[in-house]
């Protein structure tokens, strides 16, 4: 059995292709070839896969999601696509819901083999995977605690032990994983000098969960506490009162731990234009040329090409300052 896409709605459909020669649609109810089916998958798994990153790098990661799940459906053992949906869903975490529990259910529900190619993917997932925890802490440490280290609202203190327990979960299984990988590929992908820190920084991640779940922390009005794993509860420890912080309750309107800048955003719009505008002057050029037999226009080609190649490398080091 094999999935085509029916190229006049866009339904997907599995069919034998060994027995069926033309399909009917239940969907449109119109007739196609089995070809055209395969032909109409191709066109639109490509077509999807762009339009998914395209939304990702405009940090639109719901409407990327949309277009993964549709991916999914159609091939739920592309690995790649599997790890851009569970990135986006991390990229979607807020101070009071995160997603880390979803990422061994969603990395199991598939039958994906761990060969030379995915090798590589799985290893630059858990280097995305390691960025994205390390994003989460740095908010959290940021907004969840005071200068004396006092948790400063209930709710997102419990929500913060609970997702330090899903990220224990999820680097563990990553860990775990590792054996199972490609020598030949793990050696290519760190001897790249960009990848020497993912090993140290999994174990950083590792031990930092593990020493902030064993340990006792202190929240506002409330006092001492440690969390308990089992029921996943904040358990307080009797203290003298002078262990009690009083303070005002922390609240947040916008509880995005990644929140789109429009700094980032206007950047990603002037990029888009600008090198829409650049490939259309460059085109215009090679079409005049060569319809007017043209050697200077010809050449002009090379002006916006070299613009666009400049702008692309002061595009890259400002958005990565």
């Amino acid at each position: 059995m094999r999935k085509i896409v029916c190229p006049y709605c866009g339904k997907i459909l599995e069919v034998d292709e060994n027995k069926d020669y033309e399909i009917k649609c239940d969907e449109c109810n119109t007739t196609f070839t089995i070809n055209d089916g395969i032909k109409s998958f191709d066109r639109n798994y490509q077509m999807l896969k762009k339009k998914g990153f395209r939304l990702y790098s405009r940090l639109k990661f719901v409407e990327s999601n949309e277009c993964y799940e549709t991916l999914l459906k159609m091939n739920p053992d592309d690995f790649d696509i599997r790890s851009k949906y569970i990135l986006n869903l991390l990229y979607l975490n807020t101070l009071s819901s995160t997603n880390y529990d979803k990422v061994i259910p969603l990395l199991e529900e598939s039958s994906i083999t761990l060969d030379s190619t995915n090798t590589y993917l799985f290893l630059a997932f858990l280097k995305d995977v390691l960025q994205n925890v390390h994003v989460y802490f740095s908010y959290t440490s940021k907004y969840l605690v005071n200068e004396n280290k006092v948790f400063l609202n209930e709710k997102y203190t419990l929500t913060y032990f609970k997702t330090l327990k899903d990220i224990l979960d999820v680097l563990t299984y990553l860990k775990d994983t590792m054996p199972l990988l490609k020598e030949g590929e793990k050696e290519v992908f760190f001897e790249d000098e960009s990848n020497s820190n993912v090993l140290p920084r999994l174990e950083k991640y590792l031990s930092r969960c593990n020493e902030e779940l064993e340990s006792s922390h202190n929240l506002v009005n409330k006092g001492e506490f440690k969390f308990n794993k089992d029921s996943l509860t904040l358990d307080f420890i009797p203290t003298p009162n002078e262990n009690i912080i009083k303070l005002d309750e922390v609240g947040y309107d916008d509880e995005r731990v990644i929140r789109p800048s429009k700094k980032f955003q206007n950047e990603m719009r002037l990029f888009y234009s600008l090198s829409g505008t650049l490939i259309g002057i460059g085109l215009i050029f090679v079409i005049l040329g060569f319809t007017l037999n043209n050697d200077v226009l010809k050449y002009l080609t090379f002006v916006p090409l070299a613009a666009l190649i400049i702008y692309f490398i002061i595009f890259f080091k400002r958005i990565n300052k």
